[in-house]
């Protein structure tokens, strides 16, 4: 790899961070499907034996995960027999678990509870219809009549602990959890109170509710989800998080989640390769896995594979055509590539989703000026200066984008930018950032140094401060072949 790409490579971490990070932390896996197992209410009136065997039928759909067909089945039994509370409470689980639709689980819970009162769980799984609403007063509720009416419902008390936790009530939360595991513990409730535990800093309690759920369940994968997590996202140890999230993978092989996740640590220990294997098969067994061909694209940019992380990239956009970030980024892999009109297009969406963001204008602006559009990129430049409001920013953002070129020209126009926009403002902290990366491109180091010195002293931006004290210290950064 020649000193450009090898300066190309970190560069990027402190231009665009979102090209070449992760779209989010490893997705920390609690439980897919919170409803109960079906029990028989108390008191329930004997059911139509036609309605009945229906109703038996349904439910082996559902478990096979066939759901129209189960909800086909649960509306003859339903029509047969009216009266039948557990077929309307089986076919709200099928609405809310296998459809989707809110509106008709809650109705179908609804109409279990004007027929039998005393159903406990009908009105444990409203109360989950309305935390997905997010209307946590009525959630709760129904939880505590789920709790009045069945005082040992294990699943209640995790569920409105749940809720206690999401309205910050984590001493309640955690009370709620306990009684949870004590009438019968669950890799769920095992799950939110190791991630309880993990988000009030207490570790090895965390890791020792993993551990449980993994022992009580070791085939589900959602607590070597959560374990690996905590080791790589908390404990700073991927190396631990892989051999987790490989074990679990051992257990449960068709895991998407779990190769995800250890593709993300294998990319934090700059193993690209196996982390492009990793986000791979987590794509083969999740073809529409936003995330890994996202995370799988800014691997592929890292290693200047751009043509490869398009591709990634183009898949995210027919997935979720409004993921901006993905836009900016396919716009920059063009722009590596000399594409200046696709970079134009890619990031005119970018402008597009939000008009009020001041660097796109200025990507676009740099583009259109390659292009010889000097009106174009003078428009833009307006643009950008009016949503900024100062000068010293505008220009600031503009010689960012034109150290994206990697040509020396154009190192030299962010270099005056940079040194204009430190005149008019000798407080504007990424101005001297940006100085002391174009200075080393420019074979300046003492400057370029001297510059990030500044830049540590009067700024905070905590991942252009990560850049600047790795510049101090030579790490990863080369000058710009000379010419």
């Amino acid at each position: 790899m020649n000193t450009l790409k090898k300066f190309h490579l970190v560069l990027l971490f402190a231009l665009l961070v979102g090209c070449s990070g992760n779209t989010a932390t490893p997705v920390a896996n609690v439980d897919p499907t919170l409803t109960p197992v079906d029990q028989i209410p108390i008191g329930t009136p004997t059911v139509l034996p036609e309605a009945q065997a229906f109703y038996e039928q349904a439910e082996t759909a559902r478990k096979a995960g066939d759901f129209q067909k189960a909800l086909e089945l649960y509306n003859q039994a339903i029509q047969i027999d009216p009266n039948f509370s557990q077929a309307y409470k089986n076919r709200g689980n099928v609405y809310m678990d296998g459809l989707g639709n809110l509106t008709a689980a809650y109705n179908d819970y609804t109409k279990a509870l004007e027929l039998d009162p005393s159903y406990a769980i009908a009105y444990n799984n409203r109360g989950l219809v309305h935390e997905k609403w997010g209307d946590y007063e009525s959630s709760l509720d129904d939880f505590n009549k789920a709790i009045e009416l069945d005082p040992s419902y294990a699943n209640a008390y995790r569920n409105r602990g749940h809720v206690f936790w999401l309205l910050g009530y984590q001493d309640k939360a955690l009370g709620d959890f306990n009684t949870s595991i004590e009438l019968g513990p669950t890799t769920s409730v095992l799950n939110y109170r190791g991630t309880l535990f993990q988000e009030r800093g207490s570790y090895q309690q965390a890791i020792t509710d993993f551990e449980a759920a993994i022992e009580l369940n070791p085939r589900e994968d959602s607590a070597h989800v959560n374990l690996g997590n905590l080791y790589f996202l908390f404990l700073d140890d991927p190396r631990k998080a892989i051999t987790i999230y490989t074990e679990g993978i051992e257990l449960n092989p068709d895991s998407a989640i779990l190769y995800y996740n250890k593709g993300n640590a294998y990319k934090s220990l700059r193993e690209y390769n196996l982390a492009i294997e990793s986000y791979t098969k987590a794509i083969e067994l999740n073809p529409r896995y936003l995330a890994a061909y996202n995370n799988r694209g800014n691997t592929y940019n890292i290693l200047n594979e751009y043509k490869a992380a398009i591709a990634d990239y183009t898949k995210v956009l027919e997935i979720n055509p409004n993921f901006i970030l993905c836009w900016e980024c396919r716009g920059l892999m063009y722009f590596h590539l000399d594409m200046y009109e696709e970079a134009i297009s890619d990031y005119s969406k970018v402008i597009e989703l939000n008009p009020f963001n001041p660097e796109p204008y200025l990507v676009r602006s740099v583009l259109y000026e390659a292009l010889g559009e000097q009106g174009k990129s003078e428009v833009d430049f307006e643009i950008a200066l009016e949503l900024t409001g100062s000068l010293a920013e505008t220009l600031t953002f503009r010689a960012k984008a034109y150290l994206l070129f990697y040509h020396m020209d154009k190192i030299r126009l962010a270099l005056a930018d940079l040194d204009e926009a430190i005149k008019l403002d000798p407080e504007y902290a990424r101005a001297y950032f940006y100085r002391c990366v174009a200075n080393i491109q420019l074979r300046d180091p003492e400057s370029g140094v001297a510059d990030c010195r500044t830049f540590l002293d009067i700024g905070t931006d905590p991942e252009l401060r990560q850049n600047a004290e790795a510049l101090i210290r030579g790490e990863g950064f080369e000058p710009y072949p000379s010419q």
